[in-house]
């Protein structure tokens, strides 16, 4: 058995974690920034003040007087005797160790190596310091200003050693305070980011908590609405507008769906009770030569009302769930078999019919759509129209498509409230219902039609030529990518 686990998400929380990690890499990045270039400026500044005090040794030991060996009598400065955190310092001149600092009494002074560097150069290396601690040493070669043109004189070499000890606690300092800022940014713009997509989510919340208010209503003309903000949001309010006429929308359906019922009832009952009654009139009286005579007519005559209703019916669901076959088509020859089909109920349609069509109809459509739309059309025009009228069927050819318009002659103009309800099934304007083979069907299946084909459909009348007109637009549509050889069913009605 196969089971479907559905993926919940949160566009809230989407929305925070995306803000976060955004922010958050941002923030990431200039707190690198700043710790590697404050990393970068201590550096610098501790090998500055190394070569600073490197050149202030060499101007000190540029005099012969203080190159003494003896290193406990020389107190040059006290950072080189201070038992915390001491400096070191060595000075030579070729292989013989003139100088070195107090702070090497209790390490032998000849244990750091040496380096070659060059005359006038000074070099800073990594290095560990005599008392095991890390540090950097200065080395540096140079030659005593005042006897800098005694080339025979050998070159002085002092190396100069300090810890960064202190300096690296401070960096470390200076990390650890970097990290809990970092955090605490984290959590700072998590916080904000919760507060502000909470914020800009509240007219969601709130359109959520009006849909949970509203009611069901039986009244397709006035239901229950979204009510409109006051102040209307712009992602907001298309999906409001959008849900009012879903709302609308489905009123009139239901209403519609209602009345279509009662409607489907009224229509099948009647054609039922005659049955009934004439069948047992019959039963009654089945010697009387009267009822013998027409009952089986009249039994076929309602039991195909009865059929037409039930197959308009089933034109009317399939329009709505029609596979469409686009195919290349001929709107005269379609025109022409359609009043072909006419003509035994008319032995005269070509005198009672005018159409005008242009010489080139070729267009792309679903044959079965079109056929039936203009058959109902050509239907409905022939029975309304006043006798002795002509019915018109006008085809033109637009920028955007092609115009196929019906148009017959009424004996009665219709109201505006008759006009709108046209559409709507088993509605007759004849409210008598006399008519035993239309059932205010028809254009409601060209409406479904036209709705799924995407044509569009105008009724109207004129009132000083008492015309009614039907016409339908087909936009262009390209055609398909393999044409099919064989034709759409013809189940057109009868």
């Amino acid at each position: 058995m196969w089971s479907s686990h559905a993926t919940h998400r949160s566009i809230k929380y989407r929305l925070i974690n995306w803000l976060s990690l955004v922010f958050g890499f941002i923030v990431f990045a200039v707190f690198l920034i700043v710790d590697l270039s404050v990393d970068g400026w201590i550096d610098e500044q501790f090998d500055q003040s190394l070569l600073n005090r490197t050149e202030s040794l060499q101007a000190y030991f540029s005099d012969v007087a203080h190159r003494s060996p003896t290193a406990q009598a020389m107190k040059l400065h006290p950072e080189f005797s201070r038992e915390d955190d001491p400096e070191f310092y060595q000075l030579w001149q070729g292989d013989t160790l003139l100088s070195y600092s107090p702070s090497f009494d209790a390490f032998p002074a000849e244990s750091l190596p040496r380096q070659n560097v060059a005359v006038n150069t000074t070099t800073i290396i990594p290095t560990t310091l005599p008392n095991g601690l890390s540090g950097k040493a200065s080395l540096s070669s140079f030659r005593p200003t005042n006897n800098a043109h005694d080339l025979e004189e050998a070159p002085l070499y002092l190396a100069l050693y300090k810890s960064d000890h202190a300096v690296e606690q401070m960096l470390l300092i200076i990390d650890i305070l970097l990290v809990v800022g970092f955090l605490g940014s984290i959590a700072l713009m998590r916080y904000l980011a919760v507060m502000i997509v909470d914020k800009g989510l509240e007219p969601l919340s709130s359109l959520n908590a009006q849909l949970q208010k509203l009611t069901a209503t039986e009244d397709h003309e006035s239901p229950t609405l979204l009510p409109k903000p006051k102040h209307t949001i712009d992602e907001i309010e298309p999906i409001r507008q959008q849900i009012n006429q879903y709302i609308q929308r489905n009123a009139y359906l239901l209403s519609s769906e209602k009345r279509i019922t009662g409607d489907i009832a009224h229509e099948l009952k009647t054609p039922i009770a005659e049955i009934l009654t004439l069948t047992e009139v019959y039963m009654r009286y089945p010697d009387d030569p009267r009822l013998g005579e027409t009952y089986q007519q009249d039994v076929l005559s309602i039991a195909t009302r009865m059929k037409n209703i039930v197959e308009k019916l089933l034109l009317l669901q399939r329009a709505s769930h029609l596979d469409l076959h686009q195919e290349e088509l001929d709107i005269n020859d379609v025109i022409q078999d359609i009043l072909s089909e006419f003509s035994f109920k008319y032995a005269h349609i070509s005198s009672i019919v005018k159409t005008q069509v242009p010489v080139d109809t070729t267009f792309y459509a679903d044959r079965f759509s079109l056929k039936t739309i203009v058959f109902n059309l050509v239907d409905n025009a022939l029975f309304y129209r006043m006798p002795e009228s002509l019915v018109e069927i006008n085809v033109c050819s637009t920028k955007d498509g092609m115009d196929i318009e019906v148009i017959n002659q009424l004996s009665k103009l219709l109201d505006h409230k008759q006009l709108d309800k046209l559409t709507s099934p088993l509605y007759q304007a004849d409210t008598s219902r006399t008519d035993s083979t239309h059932f205010g069907l028809g254009l409601s299946i060209v409406e479904n039609l036209c709705q799924h084909n995407g044509y569009d459909l105008t009724i109207s009348q004129s009132e000083s030529q008492a015309q009614f007109a039907v016409k339908i637009h087909l936009p262009h549509s390209s055609p398909p990518p393999q044409m099919r050889n064989d034709s759409a069913i013809d189940v057109t009605p009868n």
